[in-house]
């Protein structure tokens, strides 16, 4: 078999692939509604903040003095009195959070959502977290009321992060459960929005990616080609499709009602869940649960990493989580990304050079799939068209990232992760 010929047999399966792969994605994105900044229900204002002034200006101007307001658009199924919107409870667990956790509670205390409660974990910090979020809770207004639990000790079977969530959920009041982070920084109508979008479709679980900020080409790249790739391949905008097997949570916020959350199971059935947010959805989903996956630009943000250095600590706890800690699957998802992304762009010059022209239309074909979906896609979750001259760069980097810390799983025999260490041997246990 010759080269030209090898070269147009991959050049078409490629092709294939993307044609399939693509159809997959389209019909979740056309059921995709996102949700807008400036459109919550209810503007209340809660009086003085824990951090006065401290809200960035990108998150919008602080409510209005005076009684509840209805905003424009918002839902007519919240358009009632406070007493009747069901009760959030929002659970924010924090380990060595000291620099974050004051900015994420401060912009939840100013949502415009009425009928809200925290809570905050404290969950075995060796920094100032838990002295922080005590002085927090003793100046704090009355509304929306804040409670700060301390986590000692970690029963054995658990991670941490899962068990912090659980213990709080067991002291929640509210008819949803908001599960957060303790670096999410939250728009004045996050959770006014997703609670009206749940009651509206009459979900069970709503999920909001964060905007993702990024300092640096190579973070910036590693990151929009990390989102590109989970919405290509993973089609979480599936999850809209009532139906589809597809689920997806993301830990910013997964807003689940209590009583689906209790039937799952809870976090005791995903206990040692390197990949909780991931974990929840899906048994959610095999629930017979309804979920929606609903970007919402700006209403959610974060600063993932502060460099690509802390991404590649970052995913050494859950390289392998996804694959359920098998290398050979592994392995080769790490080869078939490398081939599906890089082999479009580097395949058009290769056909041409290599005198196939067919091969070099079939590559070219894969690559007008690959801009067609990048642009779509960009419209749902607001990253630049111009990123996508950096995913050949974003492709490398990501997959150096994951490679690393699958590798370095395998020499440690497990995972260490803020200063807890599970074993590979139990994690593989516990993977779905």
């Amino acid at each position: 078999m010759t080269g030209h010929t090898l070269l147009l047999i991959f050049a078409i399966a490629l092709a294939l692939g993307w044609t399939v792969m693509g159809l997959r994605a389209l019909p979740g994105m056309r059921r995709t509604r996102p949700l807008q900044p400036g459109t919550g229900d209810f503007v209340v204002d809660h009086g003085a903040t824990a951090s006065d002034g401290c809200a960035d200006a990108s998150l919008g101007q602080p409510a209005d003095a005076g009684d509840a307001a209805l905003h424009h658009g918002a839902s007519a199924a919240l358009r009632a009195a406070d007493a009747s919107l069901p009760r959030v409870t929002v659970i924010v667990p924090a380990r060595n959070e000291q620099f974050s956790i004051l900015h994420t509670l401060d912009t939840l205390q100013r949502q415009t959502y009425p009928n809200l409660e925290i809570i905050a974990v404290d969950d075995r910090s060796t920094d100032d977290t838990g002295r922080l979020l005590d002085a927090a809770a003793s100046t704090w207004p009355a509304t929306p009321p804040l409670t700060v639990l301390h986590v000692q000790t970690l029963p054995d079977g658990w991670l941490g992060k899962n068990h912090a969530l659980y213990e709080a959920s067991r002291r929640a009041t509210g008819e949803w459960l908001l599960f957060t982070d303790a670096d999410i920084e939250f728009h004045l109508t996050a959770i006014a929005q997703a609670v009206a979008r749940a009651v509206e479709e009459g979900a069970d679980h709503i999920t909001v990616p964060p905007t993702i900020r990024t300092k640096g080409l190579a973070l910036g790249a590693a990151v929009t080609f990390f989102t590109y790739n989970m919405m290509v391949v993973f089609r979480p905008q599936a999850a809209n499709l009532d139906g589809s097997k597809v689920s997806m949570g993301i830990g910013a916020f997964n807003l689940v009602r209590l009583n689906a959350y209790e039937a799952m199971g809870t976090h005791k059935a995903m206990a040692m869940s390197a990949v909780d947010d991931l974990d929840l959805a899906q048994r959610l989903r095999s629930a017979g649960r309804r979920q929606r996956f609903v970007p919402g630009p700006g209403l959610v943000e974060v600063e993932w990493y502060k460099s690509f250095s802390d991404m590649l600590r970052g995913l050494e706890k859950n390289s392998l989580a996804p694959f359920g800690y098998s290398y050979l699957l592994f392995t080769m998802a790490m080869v078939g990304c490398l081939l599906f992304y890089l082999g479009p762009i580097g395949g058009v010059v290769w056909g041409l050079v290599a005198g196939s022209g067919l091969a070099a239309a079939a590559f070219a074909y894969c690559f007008a799939w690959l801009t067609g979906l990048y642009v779509w896609l960009g419209r749902l979750a607001h990253f630049s068209l111009g990123w996508l001259l950096t995913l050949p760069l974003g492709v490398c980097l990501l997959v150096f990232a994951l490679v690393r810390g699958a590798w370095l799983t395998a020499r440690r025999g497990g995972i260490e992760w803020r200063g807890t260490r599970y074993s590979l041997k139990e994690l593989r246990k516990h993977a779905r």
